[in-house]
């Protein structure tokens, strides 16, 4: 983890003027073509989330301003920053599993699949606030194919509020393609509306070259 000068900062001015906003988060909601995902999962029987996981949380590490948190009034920037995400178990309960960001698919996709089993399998709640700040927030509409999603914030809440949203839908053949809504989130006072556009461009590069996936 660094800290950035904010004296020194290029966005020094976008900063100051956002982070004092009442609500300071804005999202981009997108349709994503994920024909060559779809057919790589099922030709490889490869789980789609975590195959989709590991490529979103990839591509969010290879933009420096998507690794930006607020933290003790401070901005740092992580080496990288890992996916959190929601499993809604069969009774409808909600657990949390902190993942990390690895590299190697294979690893990657095998382990999100063991810990997907294993908040399945617990009889207790697993759903845990997040301390730490490396995170990203990732969740799933899988049931829906929806066109624009908000999330819930606590905005007194500067280090929560700095760690981006992501949720992707249901996807739904279009003709010949698939086509999957993804919805990503971020604190205005880090990123823009350029940031979003590169890590939606980036994910869709990558899922079009899922052959050499590795």
């Amino acid at each position: 983890m660094e800290k950035i000068d904010i004296k020194s900062w290029a966005r020094r001015a976008q900063y100051e003027n956002f982070v004092g906003y009442t609500n300071p988060v804005f999202s981009v909601t997108v349709r994503l073509d994920v024909t060559k995902l779809v057919s790589f999962c099922k030709e490889k029987g490869k789980s789609f989330f975590a195959t989709f996981l590991y490529i979103m949380s990839e591509s969010m590490n290879e933009i420096p301003e998507w690794r930006m948190r607020i933290k003790d009034d401070e901005v740092v920037i992580f080496d990288k920053v890992h996916p959190s995400f929601v499993v809604l178990k069969d009774d409808d309960e909600l657990a949390t599993c902190m993942s990390e960001a690895i590299s190697d698919y294979e690893t990657f996709h095998d382990k999100t699949k063991e810990m997907i089993a294993k908040a399945k399998s617990e009889k207790s709640g697993a759903f845990e606030s997040v301390k730490r700040v490396d995170r990203i927030f990732v969740s799933t509409l899988q049931w829906i194919d929806f066109t624009s999603m908000s999330n819930p914030y606590n905005f007194a809440d500067k280090e929560q509020t700095s760690i981006p949203r992501v949720t992707w839908g249901k996807y739904v053949l279009k003709g010949e393609r698939y086509e999957m809504a993804f919805d990503v989130a971020g604190h205005h006072a880090l990123v823009d509306g350029v940031h979003s556009a590169r890590l939606i461009n980036k994910i869709q590069e990558k899922i079009d070259d899922i052959e050499n996936l590795k």
